[in-house]
């Protein structure tokens, strides 16, 4: 199958589309044909096929073979370039179809909400209702999505480390956030709400909540001035954004991961987390908590500060499952998340798609 991807992203490791559509790209080169297009042409390190974009951009312009592809694949759905781009390929009779990563999933379009829907009447709703599919990476962001044409499920896939927890701290508990300090977004104000309901229990227990990540725009500052002024100086700790061994290390040496997002695409803090054995409590937004909670890899929450503070007392009276639950997170990511297993399945259901195009099916 020959298949050309389209993205907007930098060699940025803080961003979670920057990190995962490298990784499609070099999975589905072990089975398919693959071409990528990086419409800002920033290079992107270690991705082979690279294509350059020109403004003028013709499908028939690019060298053989990717001049004639079977399908597009387009990365993220509010690229303006991609509403020139899809016209191009309607013209030439080939099907696409859009990876969102969360961004027309129902909280995702409530921030911001009346900018985007002016921009879906006027721009966007036709580019994505003609799509072949929207690839949705759960069946949450599934359900949440309201756009008019057929969606699919595939998921993020995530290299399975040797490395595994294997002890746990004796008394107190490290719990860990890694990823974009965005308070609205990732939730980060539901979580410190949360904390600040039993500022003096969770002291008491000798917890510790560790948050790594890069700055974004004020939330840096607003964090800081939220600790400060609730007085949890000695329990909520700041930290900038960490990276491979670095952030190994401190997966491998907290207890528990926690993410209490509204609205994600597919968590790949939460899948690596996951992938060391790590326990975690996660949101609703985060898409991932049937499964973690049916799997018993850790512990579910809604997004609110009530339901976050009860999920966090109980993890602490489950301390004698956390050993259980690491074993559970490590098994859940080799059966469901193995890039070799996820990638096959992404390209097979895209074999599909076309297939049923072709034969005037769609």
């Amino acid at each position: 199958m020959l298949i050309l991807h389209f993205a907007c992203i930098e060699n940025n490791f803080c961003s979670g589309v920057r990190n995962v559509v490298p990784r499609y790209i070099q999975e589905q080169r072990k089975i398919a044909s693959i071409g990528f297009i990086n419409i800002n042409n920033v290079k992107i390190n270690g991705v082979e096929c690279q294509l350059e974009y020109k403004k003028n951009f013709c499908i028939e312009d690019l060298p053989a073979p990717f001049n004639k592809p079977e399908l597009v694949v387009f990365q993220e759905a509010y690229r303006l370039p991609y509403l020139f781009i899809y016209r191009k390929l309607i013209k030439e009779d080939i099907p696409y179809i859009i990876v969102p990563h969360g961004e027309l999933a129902e909280g995702a379009q409530r921030k911001k909400y009346f900018k985007k829907k002016i921009a879906n009447f006027l721009l966007f709703n036709r580019f994505i209702n003609r799509s072949l599919a929207i690839q949705c990476l759960s069946s949450t962001e599934m359900k949440h999505t309201n756009f008019k044409t057929r969606k699919i499920i595939s998921t993020n896939g995530i290299d399975v480390p040797n490395e595994k927890k294997e002890h746990f701290s004796s008394e107190g508990v490290k719990i860990v956030y890694i990823g974009r300090l965005d308070l609205y977004h990732k939730g980060i104000d539901i979580l410190l709400n949360a904390i600040a309901l039993k500022r003096d229990y969770f002291y008491k227990e000798k917890c510790c909540f560790e948050l790594y990540g890069p700055k974004e725009g004020r939330n840096k500052e607003l964090i800081k001035n939220f600790i400060k002024k609730n007085d949890l100086l000695k329990i909520v700790k700041l930290h900038d954004a960490v990276f491979d061994e670095d952030k190994k290390y401190i997966l491998l040496n907290a207890d528990i991961f926690i993410q209490t997002s509204r609205f994600e695409g597919m968590p790949m803090g939460v899948l690596e987390a996951l992938s060391y054995g790590l326990p975690c409590i996660v949101s609703e937004g985060t898409t991932l908590l049937n499964l973690v909670v049916e799997n018993e890899a850790g512990w579910g929450c809604k997004c609110n500060k009530e339901s976050v503070f009860q999920a966090l007392l109980t993890m602490i009276e489950d301390r004698n499952k956390w050993k259980s639950k690491s074993d559970n997170a490590r098994a859940l990511v080799e059966e469901k998340f193995d890039w070799t297993k996820v990638t096959e399945k992404t390209v097979n259901k895209y074999r599909k798609c076309v297939k049923k195009y072709n034969a005037g099916m769609r």
